[in-house]
């Protein structure tokens, strides 16, 4: 289950020997935050469930490569997203 998705700025400030801001350099990312879980009941004849189980990984963070324009990012989560809807077919 996808819990949060989207493309990210990363910021960095750019100082001159004396420490003082000059500007900035930033670069872009896609986060997705996401959680595994798989759930299963057993039931008898008299559809009762005889058997309840579940697993899951709580929650789980994957963070692409930075890159140098917010089109890559964006173009990089769309083809992620094409790439789920593909496979879940």
């Amino acid at each position: 289950m996808i819990i949060e998705e989207g493309v990210k700025e990363y910021l960095v400030a750019r100082k001159d020997s004396n420490g003082n801001v000059t500007g900035s350099d930033t670069s872009y990312y896609v986060q997705v935050l996401y959680s595994l879980k798989c759930e299963g009941k057993c039931y008898n004849a008299e559809k009762q469930v005889v058997y309840s189980a579940a697993w899951g990984n709580g929650q789980s963070k994957f963070t692409s490569f930075r890159m140098p324009t917010r089109q890559e990012a964006e173009d990089l989560h769309l083809e992620r997203e094409l790439w789920i809807e593909d496979a879940l077919r």
